[in-house]
């Protein structure tokens, strides 16, 4: 039996996306690139991924910049807020809407969820470490500009 080559038809699964007919950049794409890449995106977001293509898209997710607006004004107010709570009462659940929080309304959608997935990987648990889980938080090696929010 010959051994399989590479066939022409055959996509490389590491090649840069381009639309195409068969592929376009629409807003099924758009939805999918933000619920994968964070968790789901506003509807004006969604337009602008759409208008801007996938380049400038996928460019600012990397950059841990893709909300043009949708970032509430006192996001880190408020983070401060509830983590100093949490961390003053011990209170482990005050430390999840911290962090709910963060997932959903953080500037850094990318970040966010990377830490979710580093998080279960190694599956630290609260129940074990306690309040030292925030610091895992906000250690981010996704984004090395990100703030620490309540430190």
């Amino acid at each position: 039996m010959s051994s399989p080559t590479k066939s022409a038809t055959r996509r490389d699964p590491w090649a840069p996306y381009v639309p195409s007919d068969k592929a376009p950049w629409d807003l099924r794409r758009v939805v999918h690139l933000h619920r994968r890449a964070g968790f789901a995106a506003t509807w004006s977001e969604l337009r602008r991924d759409l208008k801007d293509g996938p380049r400038a898209s996928i460019d600012r997710l990397l950059a841990g910049k893709p909300r043009s607006q949708g970032v509430p004004n006192d996001f880190a107010s408020i983070a401060d807020t509830l983590v100093r709570e949490a961390a003053e009462s011990g209170d482990l659940g005050r430390l999840k809407a911290w962090w709910f929080y963060r997932m959903l309304f953080g500037p850094d959608p990318l970040g966010e969820r990377l830490t979710l997935m580093w998080h279960n990987h190694f599956a630290t648990s609260a129940a074990k470490v306690g309040m030292a889980v925030r610091r895992q938080n906000d250690i981010s090696p996704s984004s090395p500009g990100r703030r620490s929010v309540g430190s």
